[in-house]
């Protein structure tokens, strides 16, 4: 009896060791993956450089008007690319917005015209991105005052959404604002206005 006992317990002892090796097995397999996964991430956040998509007159980094949508593709194959109507961005017309993306974040659009590869509009979107004169797609009014001293704001008709233009370079700074909040006041329709509301942040930047 002893003698199966003592059988049964080393039999015991020795299923509980192999549970614990399986365990043991299993977690480190679990954390393994784990810190590869937390290493890809790592590497696909810093894949990007932002200085490389300056944003300056007529382009972003290499991506120029006038270019074709294919061409802007092959030199973005490192981007994920989406459709969407330019009607997002406050263009009638019908025209389709081609998003570039990394890691589902929206960095810029590509505007073509309606029946046409050729790019017509780039949207700057994403706050990393910057101009050549330290601004962003979501800088704040009072950001822009102390490149632009005499800005005035515009109000879009048709959308009611609000922008800036800045002449020299042919960029608009949008303001997808509502009626309730306004950068500045219309008491006429078309009319510039000085900005009022210095804290309202621009929500992207089109290149033309």
């Amino acid at each position: 009896m002893k003698k199966v006992l003592f059988i049964l317990l080393v039999l015991g002892l020795s299923f509980g060791v192999y549970i614990m090796f399986l365990v043991k097995e299993k977690f480190e397999y679990v954390d393994k993956a784990i810190v590869e996964s937390k290493l890809n991430t790592q590497q696909s956040v810093v894949d990007i450089d932002y200085s490389k998509f300056i944003i300056s007159k007529g382009k972003i980094g290499e991506i120029e008007i006038g270019m074709s949508i294919t061409e802007a593709k092959s030199k973005l194959k490192q981007l994920e690319v989406a459709e969407c109507s330019a009607y997002e961005f406050g263009f009638s017309g019908g025209s389709p917005a081609y998003l570039f993306l990394h890691n589902d974040k929206r960095l810029f659009a590509l505007i073509p015209e309606l029946g046409s590869e050729k790019v017509i509009f780039i949207v700057a979107i994403a706050r990393e991105l910057n101009t050549y004169n330290n601004l962003s797609p979501k800088s704040k009014v009072d950001e822009l005052i102390t490149v632009y001293p005499e800005m005035t704001i515009n109000q879009d008709i048709m959308n009611s959404w609000e922008y800036f233009k800045d002449e020299k370079n042919n960029w608009t700074f949008n303001f997808k604002t509502e009626e309730e909040k306004t950068v500045g006041f219309y008491p006429q329709l078309e009319e510039p206005s000085m900005p009022h509301n210095l804290e309202i942040f621009s929500d992207w930047i089109v290149i033309r």
